[in-house]
């Protein structure tokens, strides 16, 4: 699907609500193509924005929408959603298609997220908590930007624009704040809500607060299911593996060239994207990964047929 149908299909559905979101949604599509998102996905955060402005005042502006309206659409709204069908009500699809428009419009000046502001008290203690977790715990970017969002969702629920005070808090807050953010929620998430108080609040415990009776009222969640053995290729699966690809064609030789590292290497999904010509060796036949889980630099043998399939397609 083009861009234009892309944009046309979205303004014709978002038209029928009178939603602002109308005057951008060509540039949310151009934005989503230049990240190189496929069609459907497209499609899917497109539907998500539909199903937003369905919720809008319908004198709200471009400007009015910020992370706190976001954040109560996907926290308060979307697990007792009731909206007529079809709707998008899948809570990871919605949240990161809001994203992405926040994102648009801080590019065209139109958030008032994008706007200088003089930072808020749950500003600052973010900052600190940020740096707790990359300088004391080396979390990597991914992990605290997902912990930091959900810490802001529950410093904000009790204290807002005021000075934020751990010592105000009580088991009883902690259970109620699990239990609003557990409805609609899928096990994984819920653990991850319960794994961020708990890195939070052991933090404060760090500067002196006593956050005992709070990580004791933190619900004690059950392990995830273990995920069942991966039964690796034989010498023969695999070659017919590599034999699929159509070597004729950049495409098939690009995805030759991630098999072979992924295969050869044992590398991650994300370690393969984040490849660049820098992490390659090509005298001595290493390759050092530097964007890895654990943040460390590792620096790996490169085979032959790893790089014989890489130079194959750069080439």
């Amino acid at each position: 699907m083009t861009v234009s149908k892309l944009a046309a299909h979205s303004s014709r559905c978002s038209r029928t609500v009178g939603s602002p979101v109308d005057a951008i949604v060509s540039k949310y599509v151009d934005h989503l193509r230049a990240l190189r998102y496929a069609d459907e996905t497209i499609q899917h955060y497109l539907a998500s924005l539909r199903h937003f402005t369905r919720r809008l005042n319908k004198r709200l502006t471009l400007v009015d929408i910020d992370d706190a309206l976001v954040t109560e659409f996907v926290d308060v709204h979307l697990p007792h959603c009731r909206c007529p069908r079809p709707c998008m009500r899948h809570v990871n699809t919605v949240r990161a298609a809001l994203r992405h428009l926040l994102s648009v419009l801080k590019e065209e000046e139109l958030c008032s997220t994008g706007r200088p502001q003089l930072p808020t008290p749950v500003d600052i203690e973010l900052d600190l908590f940020r740096h707790y977790l990359v300088d004391s715990c080396g979390y990597v970017r991914t992990t605290c930007r997902n912990r930091l969002w959900r810490i802001r969702h529950f410093l904000n629920s009790f204290f807002g624009q005021g000075p934020v005070s751990a010592g105000q808090l009580t088991p009883m807050d902690i259970e109620d704040f699990t239990a609003r953010c557990f409805k609609g929620r899928s096990h994984g998430t819920r653990r991850s809500y319960c794994v961020d108080l708990a890195s939070y609040l052991r933090f404060r415990g760090l500067h002196g607060d006593d956050t005992r009776a709070l990580l004791a009222a933190i619900p004690k969640m059950a392990p995830p299911m273990p995920a069942p053995r991966l039964i690796a290729m034989a010498d023969r699966e695999l070659d017919l593996f590599f034999a699929a690809f159509d070597l004729t064609k950049p495409i098939g030789m690009r995805d030759f060239a991630i098999a072979r590292c992924m295969a050869d290497l044992a590398l991650r999904r994300m370690e393969v994207v984040r490849l660049q010509l820098g992490s390659f060796d090509w005298q001595s036949g290493t390759v050092t990964l530097t964007h890895n889980k654990s943040g460390r630099e590792r620096k790996l043998p490169l085979p032959v047929q790893t790089a014989r399939a890489l130079v194959r397609y750069l080439k």
